[in-house]
């Protein structure tokens, strides 16, 4: 009686798995693959170089007063076309705007200008003409959520391939390149392994995948207790080839199923309360009339090699945030514009203000400061922001927040549970666990897992469409016993 029950409950589990389980399947062996289809970059991120401060003939004040500017958001020196610029943010303007440091004329169309430099840097100077260039404020199909900069750039190149490079003009970052090969893959991914047709509202998205992905590991366990418990009757079944290919290619991957299942559960159910990180910055608005320091003066020493200038307002006090290059990192000094002091450990001081303001904190509960270099462990290459400030704080969970003092940005938000799940989708899901074979040899162990566990649901597929026509058959030689 419970070997028949167990076949029934994984009969009917699996029935209800079934389609899910093979989209997501095969879903999953596009996955690895699209890597395989990025375009091939010149570069993939800027190396900060020191400002040629001859450039650098008008003072921030002077700039504002030439162009009327009454108030602006921050501002910080970019190199177009060889020579410098101010570039400052406007409140209300999605485009930042550009005035050159030797002269205070104002560039038009510098946001855009600026892009499409950046966009050729990273393509490289032999990528095309220039098709289209816009602006985007969300993700889509194009430019995934794991891009994680908004607003961006798009700047479509004229080509066969199709090349998509998207920029952020605020940090001279990449923030993804595409191509038509690639898009197409996306949309694809998408619709059938995250589902992306039940966005009309993301938690009854997400509440429904759980709901099936809990379908699919119960099916699994069910499936390999039916094998355990009943293995007498399976020895002697007369099955066909069909369903022993099922029943023993089942049972080899059902581990990978299981693997799959948890981890994508543990993936899913922090995202109930995802947030918007680009809804996260610190952008204050300062009176031109108010500025009362020189920028001039703070890139007098020549042996600084200084890397950039901006602005950082916390704690009630407002700083000139200096970038300063030590060797291969650059490094922050911050200095009073009032009283013209520095701030020690201001880095330091300007990530905690950050971290207590985004997640809701006082300096009592932080624990420790320490600065991010590279992605690692629970921070990894998906924040997209280095390097970072990780605060700790202390009481329930652990939080702790990764802030970039250099844009204001929250990189990462993270407690003990999300860290739990998010160790469980890198190693179980993503099989980062095979890291030391190789990006290539991961990749293609992890594809071989979910297309066995594609074929184990096929096969399913294929036993379930067969069994009415065989009660059929049945039927009828019953009837022809009968009447003969």
């Amino acid at each position: 009686m419970i070997r028949r029950n167990i076949y029934k409950w994984h009969r009917k589990l699996s029935i209800v798995a079934l389609v899910p389980v093979l989209l997501w399947t095969l879903s999953g062996v596009m996955h690895p693959l699209m890597s395989n289809f990025k375009p091939e970059l010149a570069k993939k991120f800027l190396i900060p170089k020191p400002l040629n401060t001859a450039q650098v003939q008008l003072d921030l004040d002077s700039v504002l007063t030439q162009n009327n500017i009454e108030s602006f958001q921050n501002f910080r020196f970019v190199n177009y076309d060889n020579q410098l610029y101010y570039q400052l943010r406007i409140e209300g303007n999605h485009e930042l705007m550009y005035f050159h440091a030797q002269t205070g004329a104002f560039l038009p169309n510098g946001d855009q200008l600026y892009a499409k430099q950046l966009a050729y840097t990273f393509a490289g100077e032999n990528a095309g003409e220039v098709k289209d260039i816009s602006v985007v404020t969300s993700f889509d199909h194009e430019y995934v959520e794991i891009s994680r900069l908004l607003p961006a750039y798009r700047i479509a190149f004229n080509r066969a391939d199709g090349l998509i490079v998207f920029v952020d003009t605020s940090s001279d970052r990449l923030g993804s390149a595409t191509n038509d090969l690639r898009i197409t893959f996306q949309k694809i991914f998408k619709w059938a392994h995250s589902w992306e047709f039940l966005n009309v509202s993301v938690p009854l998205r997400i509440s429904v995948m759980i709901f099936f992905a809990i379908t699919a590991l119960l099916a699994s366990i069910s499936g390999v207790l039916v094998y355990g418990v009943m293995w007498e009757n399976i020895k002697k079944s007369r099955g066909t080839a069909t369903r022993k290919w099922h029943r023993n290619l089942g049972l080899l991957m059902s581990f990978a199923l299981l693997m799959f299942a948890c981890s994508a559960i543990a993936h899913m159910l922090p995202k109930y309360n995802e947030f918007d990180r680009s809804k996260f910055n610190n952008h204050q608005t300062y009176q031109s009339e108010n500025i009362d320091f020189s920028v001039l003066e703070a890139l007098s020493d020549s042996t600084i090699a200084v890397t950039n200038l901006s602005l950082a307002e916390f704690n009630g006090e407002t700083y000139l945030q200096r970038f300063e290059k030590k060797g291969r990192k650059v490094e922050k000094r911050y200095f009073n514009i009032n009283t013209k002091k520095e701030l020690e450990n201001g880095d330091q001081a300007y990530a905690v203000f950050l971290a207590n303001t985004y997640g809701n904190h006082t300096t009592k509960e932080v624990v420790s400061v320490n600065p991010i270099f590279k992605f690692e462990h629970e921070y990894g290459f998906i924040n997209k922001l280095l390097p970072v400030q990780k605060v700790q704080y202390k009481g329930t969970g652990n939080e702790r927040l990764y802030v970039e003092t250099a844009t204001g940005r929250l990189g990462a938000k993270i407690e003990d549970s999300a860290a739990f799940s998010g160790f469980l989708f890198a190693y179980f899901h993503k099989y980062h666990f095979l890291d030391f074979m190789g990006k290539v040899t991961r990749d293609s162990i992890m594809s071989f897992f979910a297309l066995g566990n594609f074929l184990v649901a096929f096969l399913g597929l294929i036993m379930l469409l067969k069994k009415p026509k065989a009660k059929k058959r049945a039927i009828k030689e019953k009837k022809n016993v009968v009447y003969n």
